[in-house]
């Protein structure tokens, strides 16, 4: 079926399939993309994977590409001049230079990392002094947890049930609840009403964050609302 798919589509215009994380495919899906790759040989198809060095991935595309096809990319931290003009987008204001060297080296150049430091650090009365610590916990989940408890309730509760679903939308989660939460860049919402965490591991703090009662409860509400047999049946034996 995904082949057919993909060469259905391939036949109408160039197709490029794309999986971020491959490194987290589910040894089913790795099979049945390698299967419908391995078929699509002579047609207008790309296939870009991101792979996060240095775990272990179960799909290694340079097994069914050809090695004059093939081309990887190593990519690295951003440069400290990326980094500043990342926050300055996004956070909406500049650190001073010592300040953003220190968010480079603890982040190491991730973008997502540093973004969340320097969210912490904007949001705190003070910013730290020559050789204190950055808010840096050995668990980045906390210092996200830490960022939606500044959340108001109804949109903590918003955001956990748009956690808990598998395909969440406004027709399940209230949008003037969890809108907060999108003007803050945690979620993102389209024209649909499909709900987007910006990152996985903001929904995986949310979660991770209600106690098993809660979650339960939770669950066993929205096992009323979903239309979908099966996701009913995925949150009632939640």
């Amino acid at each position: 079926g995904v082949r057919s798919l993909a060469a259905g589509l391939s036949s109408e215009r160039p197709l490029l399939i794309a999986v971020d994380d491959v490194q987290w495919l589910d040894r089913t899906s790795s099979l049945v993309l390698e299967f419908a790759l391995r078929r699509l040989d002579g047609r207008p198809l790309g296939v870009l994977f991101a792979h996060r060095l240095p775990e272990p991935a179960r799909l290694r595309p340079d097994a069914f590409v050809p090695p004059e096809s093939f081309t990887r990319l190593t990519i690295g931290p951003l440069s400290l001049g990326a980094l500043h003009r990342m926050l300055k987008e996004r956070a909406g204001r500049s650190l001073s230079r010592s300040l953003l060297v220190r968010v480079h080296e603890a982040a190491g150049g991730n973008p997502f990392y540093a973004l969340e430091i320097a969210h912490e650090l904007l949001a705190s009365e003070q910013l730290p002094t020559v050789g204190a610590a950055l808010p840096v916990p050995a668990d980045l989940r906390e210092l996200v947890s830490r960022r939606l408890r500044r959340l108001p309730a109804d949109t903590r509760e918003a955001l956990l049930a748009a956690a808990a679903l598998s395909n969440p939308t406004t027709a399940i989660v209230p949008e003037d609840a969890i809108a907060a939460a999108e003007e803050e860049d945690i979620v993102r919402i389209d024209e649909q009403g499909r709900i987007a965490f910006q990152h996985p591991l903001y929904a995986s703090a949310v979660y991770g964050a209600a106690s098993r009662a809660r979650r339960r409860e939770l669950h066993g509400r929205l096992a009323a609302r979903v239309e979908d047999p099966e996701q009913r049946a995925r949150h009632l034996a939640l």
